[in-house]
């Protein structure tokens, strides 16, 4: 948990526009792969995919491969932050975290690695 809200809380800092988020998907990786997992970022060099498991293993109600897509976006604002006296605050000008992608970043990471583990 603690590492999560770490995650977050840097992702709130350095935030990037849409297909600019170098830094951010460097990190979603860099946890990844840390998981024993194998992301591939997109050929954009922004954003990125992983799989879990081989998908073959059959479903409980349609006897078919059972399937999981879990997805967030990744970008943020070209608005300032308007958290004035906070730690994580945006360390760049005019670029926020301020409709909540890096929260989603961070649920869908730790529901991914989670599920990683379970696997």
């Amino acid at each position: 948990r603690a590492e999560l809200v770490a995650f977050r809380r840097d992702l709130h800092m350095h935030p990037e526009l849409g297909n600019q988020e170098f830094r951010t998907t460097a990190a979603i990786k860099e946890r990844l792969e840390r998981a024993g997992l194998t992301p591939r970022v997109l050929p954009i060099g922004t954003g990125l995919v992983c799989d879990i498991g081989t998908g073959t293993e059959s479903g409980q109600w349609s006897g078919g491969p059972r399937m999981l897509a879990l997805r967030a976006d990744i970008d943020a604002l070209p608005i300032p932050d308007s958290k004035t006296d906070c730690a994580y605050r945006s360390q760049v000008p005019d670029r926020a975290h301020a409709c909540g992608h890096d929260v989603h970043t961070a649920v869908v990471l730790g529901t991914g690695l989670v599920l990683a583990a379970l696997h």
